[in-house]
C-alpha cells in the first residue's frame, strides 16, 4: 500500500491534526473494508464514512453548484429551482437511510451520520433547513452569476485529477479552472464555512496553481524552469464576509506547496517504520493527547477510546 501511496491536501491535513486519525482513515479503514460486515474490524470502515451536518451541508452545496456549472457548460438550462428541488430531495433520502442505519453494512454508499453511529441527539429537520440556506446562497452568489455568464472559458469543474510532482503522486480536484481571458487562468475554491485560517488558503492556492502552470500552461514545476506564477490567481469565494477574497499566486506559495508535500510524505508513507503486512505498523502514529479538541468530533473515537 505504501508504494501506491499519493499524497492530497486532505490528507495532509489529516496527519497535520491527527497522526492516528490519518492512519486509521488511509490505512486501516481500507483493510477493515476487506473482511466485511460483521467482522469487529468492520467498525472502522464504517467510522471512516461518517459525516456531520455541516460537512452534509457543504457537500450538498458543491454538488449544487458542480451541476449548475456542468450544466452550463455543455449548453443546457439548469434551472435554479430545479437544482434545489433535486438537492432537497437527495438530503432528505440521505436522512432517511441514515435513521435506518444502511450504512453499517455499506457505509460508502450510504452514507451515516456521526450523531447516529454515536446515538447522540440530532435534529435532522433543523439540519436539513442549514442544508437549504446553504444551498440557496451558493446558488446566488456573485462568482457564480460571473461564471455563468462566460460557460465557454470554464476548463474543469470538480475534475479529480493525479499528477506526479517531486517524484509524489500527488490527487487533487480544484472546484472551478477557469481561463481569464487575458491568458492566464482563476481558480475558483467555494468555502462554504464561516472561517478559514491563512495557512490552509494558501496552501491550497499553491497546490492548486503548481497544478494549473503544470496542465494548462505546460511547464512543469519540477524542471528549473522559470514559473509563470502572475498567469495564474486564486478566488476564493465564501458565504462569509467579504464574500470573495482574490489571492494572486506566488513563488513562496510554490515552495510552501513542494515543502509541505517533501516534508510530511516520509512520515505519512511510514518509510523506517515496521510494517504490519501491507501496512505500516499502527504504534508510528500516535494519537493526540487526550482532551484534545479534534477528538470531540473525529469519527474515530470510539476506536480510539476517546468517546
Amino acid at each position: 500500500m505504501a508504494a501506491g501511496f499519493t499524497w492530497s491536501w486532505s490528507r495532509y491535513r489529516t496527519f497535520a491534526t491527527c497522526p492516528r486519525r490519518f492512519w486509521l482513515s488511509v490505512y486501516a479503514a481500507p483493510l477493515a473494508k476487506r473482511k466485511g460486515a460483521g467482522h469487529p474490524d468492520f467498525e472502522v470502515w464504517v467510522q471512516r464514512h461518517l459525516m456531520g451536518a455541516a460537512q452534509w451541508a457543504g457537500l450538498a452545496a458543491h454538488e449544487a453548484v458542480e451541476w449548475t456549472l456542468k450544466g452550463a457548460v455543455e449548453g443546457r438550462a439548469v434551472p435554479r429551482q430545479g437544482v434545489v428541488d433535486r438537492t432537497m430531495r437527495q438530503a432528505r433520502r440521505v436522512l432517511e437511510m441514515s435513521n435506518g442505519g444502511y450504512f453499517r453494512g455499506d457505509p460508502k454508499t450510504f452514507r451515516g451520520f456521526d450523531a447516529h453511529y454515536y446515538d447522540v441527539e440530532f435534529d435532522g429537520q433543523a439540519a436539513l433547513q442549514t442544508l437549504q440556506s446553504k444551498v440557496e446562497s451558493l446558488l446566488d452568489h456573485p462568482i457564480l452569476a460571473r461564471l455563468l455568464d462566460v460557460p465557454e472559458r470554464i476548463e474543469e469543474v470538480e475534475r479529480l485529477s493525479r499528477i506526479r510532482l517531486w517524484g509524489i503522486d500527488i490527487w487533487l480536484s480544484p472546484d472551478v479552472v477557469v481561463a481569464d481571458g487575458k491568458g492566464g487562468f482563476v481558480v475558483v475554491d467555494w468555502k462554504t464555512g464561516r472561517n478559514h485560517s491563512n495557512d490552509v488558503v494558501d496552501g491550497q492556492l499553491g497546490l492548486y496553481g503548481v497544478y494549473v502552470i503544470d496542465r494548462l500552461l505546460k511547464v512543469r514545476a519540477d524542471s528549473g524552469r522559470r514559473l509563470p506564477v502572475d498567469r495564474v490567481q486564486g478566488l476564493m469565494a465564501g458565504l462569509g464576509e467579504p464574500a470573495f477574497r482574490n489571492l494572486p499566486l506566488a513563488m513562496e506559495d510554490v515552495f510552501a506547496a513542494r515543502d509541505a508535500m517533501l516534508g510530511s510524505t516520509p512520515k505519512m508513507r511510514g518509510d523506517g517504520l515496521e510494517r504490519d503486512g501491507e501496512i505500516p505498523k499502527m504504534e508510528g502514529y500516535p494519537k493526540i493527547p487526550p482532551g484534545s479538541s479534534p477528538c470531540s468530533w473525529c469519527s474515530f473515537r470510539r476506536t480510539c477510546e476517546r468517546e
